[in-house]
């Protein structure tokens, strides 16, 4: 028998082997089979029709991205939702999700699980098989890429100022990326909006909530919290006098003496020192050492107090006062001589009163001598101004205390009082000459002597 197309157009027909290949755009075609009769048989002919079904016209749809919650790299997808952008809503199209290409093409196992988690983190291709019941044997297939998107990681510092500063709050992002933000502020503080650092001086808790704004992905609810530390206040001391010597306005001052005031005696502070504002409050060229400090009358010296765990600090001032000091001229020695070489004497100290005052004993100034410098400057224990008989051998150092009563300052020096040992002469020879007229009388050269009479005493120091 032969074949023979009677019918339709498109595709590929081989009459002598018998095939039809149809192309695209092939429409339904009939072929007729015919066999030939050999007398007394007739021929006879059979038609075959064969119907073009078109499958599926799909559309490749865009990748579908979620954000990831734990930023693990993986994420759930409904994979359905997907199905009228494949199919362009076309309802009587069946949709099946598979892992592999090959399963995709031929429909062999379908992902079952909805929804779909993937197995490949961050970024997964799976393929959609799709059929039209009405014609199952013709399917198309399509690829789906699934995109994990991480949320936003966030770190919100947590500033400390003291009152009166500005604190800055910075949202800190750890990947690179367009971001928009939305603050929630504590009562009384401006929100700021969408930026991702600000200044504040109220304390309290600052959130955010970060959005990637090209994957959409949001961050957890992120705080930094803003402490404002408040300032010392400083108890301002009254101002410190100190007594001169007598001669200038500058007495030696003892600072730290007012730290404790300026605290009120709250541990915790540290307490500087400056000779300018500019320095209290930088923290600069503190005064040291500040317990022997030289201050003028009238100067002000300007006090930093800083808490010793903020750093917050405040300054007050102190005022310096310099009171009239007495006179006080640090005398030569007392000085007498043994009579016995015992090493004792008696000494008037009343003789070096008025050297120590400078001339004569100004009125309301008082002049007395102690044995040691505690006594002088508490003025106890005064000793007897004559017939002081000394109690160290040789030599002793007496303080002298002067105090001018209208101020009630005082100033000491040293009196130094030294006994020195009588020379001890020796008994010189006899000394004979000789009379050339015999009248009883002759020159005598007493200075030959002199070398028998001092003996052992050094003849540079005595006559």
């Amino acid at each position: 028998g032969t074949w023979a197309q009677t019918g339709g157009s498109g595709g590929t027909f081989n009459a002598t082997a018998g095939t039809f290949t149809p192309a695209v755009g092939a429409t339904t075609s009939t072929f007729e089979y015919i066999v030939t009769g050999v007398a007394p048989c007739l021929s006879d002919s059979s038609i075959a029709t064969v119907t073009i079904n078109t499958p599926p016209v799909l559309t490749t749809p865009p990748a579908y991205a979620v954000c990831d919650d734990n930023n693990d790299g993986h994420a759930l997808f409904d994979l359905h939702s997907v199905d009228s952008v494949i199919t362009g809503a076309n309802p009587t199209l069946v949709v099946t999700y598979h892992v592999t290409q090959p399963d995709g093409v031929s429909g062999a196992a379908p992902i079952t699980t909805f929804p779909y988690a993937n197995n490949v983190p961050n970024s997964q291709t799976i393929y959609a098989h799709v059929v039209d019941p009405a014609t199952p044997n013709c399917s198309s297939s399509v690829a789906l890429q699934l995109i994990v998107n991480p949320k936003p990681v966030v770190t919100v510092n947590s500033p400390s100022v003291c009152a009166g500063a500005t604190a800055t709050v910075t949202a800190t992002v750890s990947t690179a990326g367009s971001y928009s933000y939305a603050w929630t502020v504590p009562a009384g503080a401006t929100n700021p909006g969408d930026v991702a650092s600000f200044t504040t001086t109220i304390a309290g808790d600052y959130c955010v909530v970060v959005t990637n704004t090209t994957t959409t992905c949001v961050s957890n609810s992120i705080c930094g919290t803003v402490t404002v530390n408040p300032l010392p206040t400083p108890v301002t001391p009254n101002p410190m006098t100190m007594c001169s010597n007598g001669a200038t306005n500058q007495a030696i001052f003892n600072l730290p003496l007012n730290d404790s005031v300026v605290t009120n005696g709250v541990a915790g502070y540290t307490i500087t020192y400056h000779h300018f504002l500019a320095d209290a409050q930088g923290d600069t060229a503190a005064i040291n050492p500040a317990n022997t400090y030289l201050g003028t009358h009238g100067e002000t010296v300007y006090i930093r107090m800083e808490n010793a765990t903020t750093g917050c600090y405040a300054t007050t001032t102190l005022l310096l006062q310099v009171t009239q000091g007495p006179v006080a001229v640090t005398p030569y020695p007392l000085e007498l001589c043994d009579d016995n070489n015992d090493g004792f004497g008696i000494f008037n100290l009343s003789d070096a009163t008025n050297e120590i005052s400078g001339g004569s004993l100004p009125p309301d100034v008082s002049i007395t001598y102690h044995l040691t410098q505690s006594d002088a400057q508490t003025g106890s224990n005064p000793l007897p101004t004559t017939g002081y008989p000394n109690n160290d051998p040789w030599t002793q150092t007496i303080y002298v205390r002067v105090y001018y009563t209208l101020t009630g300052c005082a100033n000491y020096v040293q009196l130094q009082l030294i006994v020195h040992p009588k020379p001890v002469a020796t008994t010189p020879n006899d000394y004979h000459v000789c009379d050339d007229n015999a009248d009883g009388t002759a020159v005598f050269d007493l200075s030959t002597v002199i070398p028998q009479v001092l003996g052992t005493i050094s003849a540079a120091t005595h006559t």
